[in-house]
């Protein structure tokens, strides 16, 4: 029997649907391996701030140093991640829930910090977000967290939290002037990464690790042995692979 032929409401009844054209997507065109179209791209005056007697070379020390960022940069994200929430703890338990709007905070703070929390609260009114603690936290940079271990805040935040702060390390390793000398290296070595700058010939790019690891065990030592055990921190076995 042939198909009976109905239209109704516009439609085709009794016809079995059309196929849908099938879209090829075009093979990809071979990619260049030209070293000099690579340069050119990365840009030589980059490539010049690595070691090496010509362009393959110094290509090899930049792969190099991108394995290296790539594997040192978990256990620094995770270090400020755990460290401003220890901080957001303390400012609570001090200033209240809504410790981001107490005026006493406010005039604890010095300049920046009052223009580092108000520009985190520009930003969310612009985003169209309303103010929270979670939020807020999330807003400041790792600048401010570092910058409350400062001296104008030694007496008020450090002294009285510093057992809430650190709580897994020592009181003899609460050393606050060691301290800000290591959170200093920190967040310049994390700064490095953000820009994407060399850390390659940093010759105490070991002991740097090292430093970030006790802080995190400092702070939270259950998800550095977590970061290990689930491989996200790999950088022992970049960093054997790929020093100078």
């Amino acid at each position: 029997m042939r198909p009976l032929k109905l239209r109704l409401a516009g439609l085709r009844v009794g016809y079995p649907d059309p196929p849908i054209p099938m879209t090829h997507t075009p093979a990809p065109k071979p990619v260049s391996t030209d070293l000099a179209a690579i340069v050119v791209l990365l840009s030589p005056a980059r490539l010049s701030t690595y070691p090496g007697a010509d362009d393959a070379s110094r290509l090899v020390s930049y792969a190099k140093n991108a394995k290296l960022s790539e594997a040192l940069f978990p256990v620094l994200q995770h270090l400020e991640i755990c460290l401003r929430n220890r901080w957001e703890v303390v400012l609570a338990s001090r200033f209240g829930a809504d410790w981001y709007d107490n005026p006493s905070l406010n005039r604890l703070l010095n300049n920046y910090g009052q223009l580092e929390l108000r520009k985190g609260k520009d930003k969310l009114t612009k985003l169209g977000r309303s103010f929270s603690s979670g939020a807020i936290i999330a807003e400041q940079t790792f600048g401010f967290w570092t910058s409350l271990f400062g001296t104008n805040y030694e007496k008020v935040l450090w002294v009285p939290h510093a057992r809430d702060l650190l709580p897994h390390a020592l009181p003899s390793e609460r050393d606050i002037k060691a301290i800000r000398i290591e959170l200093k290296m920190i967040r310049d070595l994390r700064n490095r990464l953000a820009h994407h700058e060399p850390i390659l010939m940093r010759h105490s790019l070991w002991s740097d690790y090292e430093v970030a690891l006790k802080w995190l065990n400092w702070i939270a030592p259950e998800v550095e042995a977590w970061l290990k055990s689930s491989s996200v921190d790999r950088f022992p076995e970049v960093y054997k692979a790929n020093r100078l």
